[in-house]
């Protein structure tokens, strides 16, 4: 079961999914936008990312004002650790910038929407229904995330729809 010092309550995981929701711009602009334009974009925000991330640690006015702001959506280990820890949100860009630079343009599109909407809905459904746990994730959650993946993945264009 998950760690009382990590575990934050549904109000706060629909705060952090709703942030993760909002990264959806990446993938709808890629829709519109060259292949070489995303990369760009997602090298300077990952470079933006992992720099803030590793000054957070290390200059106290940096952390002060980051955790002003930032504090709440944050898990546990983000926040007590005095080495440098990545946040989700560095991990999550980087993800969308390995799909860009690996995969032909409607692969990249479907998979940064299943990071996005199935583990929003695995957390979600397992705050909420989970019942039955393995380590600390929940059957309830990774279910939703089966189901929502399913269905993006049916509902997404084909490889052959879209011009790569």
């Amino acid at each position: 079961m998950e760690d009382i010092k990590n575990k934050i309550g549904l109000k706060i995981e629909i705060l952090r999914k709703t942030i993760h929701l909002s990264s959806s711009l990446i993938p709808i602009s890629y829709f519109y936008l060259m292949r070489e334009s995303v990369i760009i974009i997602l090298i300077v925000m990952s470079v933006i990312m992992i720099i803030v991330d590793l000054t957070r640690t290390r200059i106290p006015i940096v952390r002060e004002i980051y955790l002003k702001y930032l504090n709440k959506v944050l898990r546990f280990h983000e926040v007590k650790n005095n080495r440098p820890v990545y946040t989700g949100g560095t991990y999550l860009v980087l993800a969308y910038l390995i799909c860009v630079l690996i995969f032909p343009k409607p692969i990249a599109i479907t998979s940064m929407f299943i990071i996005i909407i199935s583990d929003s809905a695995a957390a979600i459904f397992g705050k909420v229904y989970g019942k039955h746990f393995i380590g600390n994730k929940t059957i309830e959650g990774s279910l939703s995330f089966f189901i929502s993946g399913v269905l993006i993945i049916l509902l997404a264009p084909k490889v052959t729809d879209l011009s790569i």
